[in-house]
């Protein structure tokens, strides 16, 4: 049984996460190509979908009953799947931005409430570090988007994209569709308002909504990063079908270090290394270069949701579809903002070095929340040990 509730989530994830919501990565690509649109313009429209993933997110940390997540999650996928398809029957922004938002919105809830179905399973038979099986299916969404769009594109330019993106959604959607309605879930339990707060809940909020400011902007623009270096132009889609195939197995490799070594020092590990990806298009813009880039942030953005997510479980165990949706929440206020940060700045500077070398900052503050509580966790025991 537990097998067949990650199976759901993870078509779940394809279709939301991976085609709906990352889909909109390689399409910027030929939407700027085709309609030349801006990339403020660009970064406008992505913020309106993290806006409506932040509601999402917010209104789904209050879903407690069992019969109600399967409701919503049912009639997610199915707006989910409109929006994507509506993307292509307009040219108006305006009205593009309200798509996004619903496919933002819908994948909030998609998102928060299959984790918390799949963590609850998983609390029972305490099994937790497979997570990362559920959220593989963002790897595999994503690398679906980077080897097939080109392929839509050539059918009838950026309209096909968006049409084919709908159709290899519909598949997913409907196994999901089936699986879920026929699972048996289990409610989570309702926790008190003035409930304390476990230790370290402030730090994992921090330093996720730090990692949600800067990751957004990578993954937003990289295809137009790696398109606008000449050396690489040609790498353009294929970079991010590397970040697909490499986030797909990294989300149970990180799950499995998280068990082993710890969460917090493993996600201090995926911090540093994604650091890494987002300087290395500037201090080695070249194939190589451009690659390891893609092998570093695919391997590392998805691992640290799993890590931040299996973090929020072990933290508030009995009542995680609260923590998760508060920790998307927070997730979500961030990348809203740095799309269109990203897009102003990249437009201004004509270029994106300077965009990457501010989210590297950001995320480097992370480094340090991790750094700091790392250290007082071993005067801790050190002070217990005397």
């Amino acid at each position: 049984m537990h097998i067949i509730i990650i199976l759901g989530g993870f078509c779940s994830l394809v279709l939301a996460m991976g085609l709906s919501r990352f889909g909109y990565t390689p399409m910027i690509a030929l939407m700027n190509r085709d309609l030349n649109i801006s990339d403020s313009m660009t970064g406008i429209i992505a913020s309106s979908n993290y806006a409506g993933y932040l509601i999402g997110a917010f209104l789904a940390s209050f879903i407690y009953k069992a019969k109600h997540k399967k409701i919503i999650i049912n009639i997610s996928i199915i707006i989910n799947l409109a929006t994507i398809c509506a993307m292509a029957l307009t040219t108006n922004p305006i009205v593009w931005s309200i798509y996004r938002f619903f496919s933002g919105l819908t994948t909030a809830f998609i998102f928060v409430l299959c984790s918390s179905i799949v963590m609850t399973s998983l609390n029972k038979i305490e099994k937790q570090q497979y997570a990362g099986f559920l959220y593989a299916g963002v790897g595999i969404g994503i690398a679906l988007t980077g080897l097939l769009v080109p392929l839509f594109d050539k059918i009838y330019a950026w309209r096909a994209g968006w049409l084919g993106l709908f159709a290899t959604g519909l598949i997913f959607g409907i196994i999901a569709l089936i699986i879920l309605s026929r699972v048996k879930v289990e409610d989570t339990i309702k926790s008190t308002t003035n409930a304390k707060k476990p230790k370290g809940w402030l730090n994992i909020l921090i330093t996720y909504g730090l990692e949600g400011f800067s990751y957004v902007i990578m993954s937003t623009f990289l295809v137009k990063i790696v398109e606008s270096i000449p050396a690489t132009s040609h790498l353009s889609m294929s970079s991010w079908v590397i970040v697909g195939l490499a986030a797909a197995p990294s989300t149970m490799i990180w799950a499995f270090l998280g068990k082993n070594i710890g969460l917090n020092k493993a996600l201090l590990i995926s911090y540093i290394m994604q650091i890494l990806s987002m300087l290395l298009p500037i201090i080695s813009p070249n194939a190589f270069g451009i690659i390891l880039s893609a092998v570093l942030f695919g391997g590392t953005f998805m691992g640290i949701v799993t890590l931040s997510i299996s973090t929020a479980n072990k933290l508030m165990p009995k009542d995680n579809t609260k923590a998760i949706g508060q920790l998307t929440s927070v997730y979500a206020f961030a990348q809203m903002i740095g799309p269109s940060v990203a897009g102003i700045i990249s437009q201004k500077t004509a270029g994106y070095h300077t965009a990457l070398i501010i989210a590297s900052i950001v995320l480097g503050l992370a480094v340090v929340v991790f750094i700091i509580n790392e250290v007082k966790n071993i005067k801790e025991v050190r002070k217990c040990r005397t």
